[in-house]
C-alpha cells in the first residue's frame, strides 16, 4: 500500500506537472448578481486573442475559448489555460460580423507554425510550411500565390483549455478581407487577451463588437492572473485583479 507521505509527494508532483502544461492562464471570478443577470440574458463568456497583422497594431476579432449561458459564474473561478502554439490555415468564407466558423472547418486544414515560418499557399490543395522571407521578431507570415486572390488566413490557438477541458484547435484571428495575391502578410501574436459577453456565442464566433463588461489583459510580464467582476455599492459592474 501506497504510504500517505508517498500519495501527497506524488500528487505535488502531479500538480506542478500541470501547472507546467500551460504556459498562460486566466482566472474569471464573476459574483453570482452579475452571473446570473448575464446568463439570463443569454450572454457567452468568451475569450479573445490580440493578434498583430503587419504592423497594422493588436487586433482580436474571433472567440477562442467561451462559457454558455449558466455555465460559469457557479464556482469559486471559471479559467483559460493555453501554449504559444499556433496553426495557420486559409478560406474562401469572408470574414462576417456575427458569423461563425466551425472548429478547423476552413478550405486549407490548419498546420502547425512557429515564429520565423511561412505558410506557402499555391492553391486549395499546394500548401506548406517553411522558411519565411525577411520575418520580423516572434511572427509568421501568410504567403497566398499568384491565383489566391480569395484566400483569407485564419490563425488558430493549438488548444484552449476553458474549466479543465482541452478542445480542438481553436480559430482567433481571420484576416478581415482576402489577402492581395503574392503579398507577404507578417502575423504576430500579442501575449494580450480580452474577456468578453457575447449573445449566443460560440468557438470561432467573429465579434469586434465592444460591450460594458470588456477587460483587456496583458500577459506579457505576468502570464497567470485572476480577475473578478462585481457590482459595487452604486451597482455599477466593475473588474478588479484579485493576488
Amino acid at each position: 500500500m501506497q504510504s500517505r507521505a508517498k500519495r501527497s509527494k506524488s500528487a505535488a508532483v502531479a500538480g506542478r506537472i500541470k501547472d507546467m502544461m500551460y504556459q498562460f492562464e486566466l482566472k474569471i471570478k464573476i459574483s453570482e448578481s452579475c452571473a446570473s443577470m448575464l446568463s439570463k440574458d443569454m450572454y457567452s463568456l468568451c475569450l479573445k486573442k490580440y493578434l498583430d497583422s503587419d504592423g497594422d497594431g493588436p487586433t482580436a476579432n474571433m472567440v477562442a475559448g467561451c462559457l454558455g449561458p449558466g455555465e460559469y459564474g457557479s464556482s469559486d473561478s471559471d479559467s483559460f489555460q493555453w501554449n504559444p502554439e499556433y496553426l495557420i490555415g486559409a478560406t474562401k468564407t469572408p470574414y462576417k460580423e456575427g458569423g461563425t466558423m466551425m472548429g478547423v472547418d476552413t478550405d486549407l486544414y490548419p498546420i502547425r507554425t512557429t515564429a520565423g515560418n511561412a505558410l506557402w499557399l499555391t492553391s486549395w490543395n499546394t500548401a506548406q510550411v517553411g522558411r519565411g522571407n525577411n520575418v520580423p521578431p516572434n511572427s509568421f507570415q501568410f504567403l497566398p500565390g499568384a491565383k489566391m486572390s480569395n484566400a483569407s488566413c485564419v490563425v488558430y490557438m493549438k488548444s484552449v483549455c476553458v474549466d479543465g477541458s482541452c478542445g480542438a484547435p481553436a480559430p482567433f484571428y481571420m484576416s478581415s478581407q482576402p489577402a492581395a495575391p503574392q503579398s507577404m502578410n507578417n502575423l504576430t501574436p500579442c501575449e494580450m487577451v480580452c474577456i468578453k459577453f457575447v449573445k449566443s456565442a460560440q468557438i470561432g464566433t467573429m465579434t469586434t463588437s465592444s460591450t460594458a463588461y470588456d477587460l483587456e489583459v496583458d500577459l506579457t510580464q505576468d502570464n497567470k492572473q485572476m480577475w473578478h467582476l462585481f457590482k459595487n455599492a452604486d451597482g455599477k459592474a466593475m473588474w478588479e485583479r484579485l493576488p
